[in-house]
């Protein structure tokens, strides 16, 4: 798991570059369509005004849940109860009512050793970068 916190720390220290932007599922949650429109800006992507609404519908949670086996990696597969294990709720936060306090005082100490608190606030939480 250190290895990971460190990766996203590595992406963290370059977020200022012009051609890295990063982005959060809660913020995709909180805002689908805003996200969005920021990954096509980024991406130089001229959406037309009227393809938006088909675009979000397309995207939501809902809908690709109910198409579980394109999105869940190896068509969910991997996961006791397949694709709708994989896609779950859509909510962010679940791990820390699945760990034991021993688990979240581990993942604290790995998060200490591998991210800066701004990392860390904003890999737990989202927010603008």
């Amino acid at each position: 798991y250190w290895s990971h916190l460190s990766n996203v720390q590595s992406w963290w220290n370059f977020r200022h570059l012009s051609n890295i932007q990063l982005f959060h599922y809660s913020d995709m949650l909180a805002d689908t369509e805003r996200e969005v429109r920021r990954i096509a800006a980024f991406l130089e992507i001229d959406v037309p005004e009227q393809a938006w609404d088909g675009i979000i519908k397309a995207i939501s949670f809902k809908e690709m849940k109910r198409q579980g086996e394109l999105y869940a990696p190896g068509g969910g597969q991997f996961w006791k109860g397949g694709a709708e294990t994989f896609m779950h709720k859509g909510t962010n936060n679940r791990w820390r009512d699945v760990l034991s306090d021993d688990e979240l005082a581990l993942y604290d100490a790995a998060c200490s050793r591998a991210l800066t608190p701004d990392c860390r606030e904003w890999l737990e939480n989202g927010g603008t970068v």
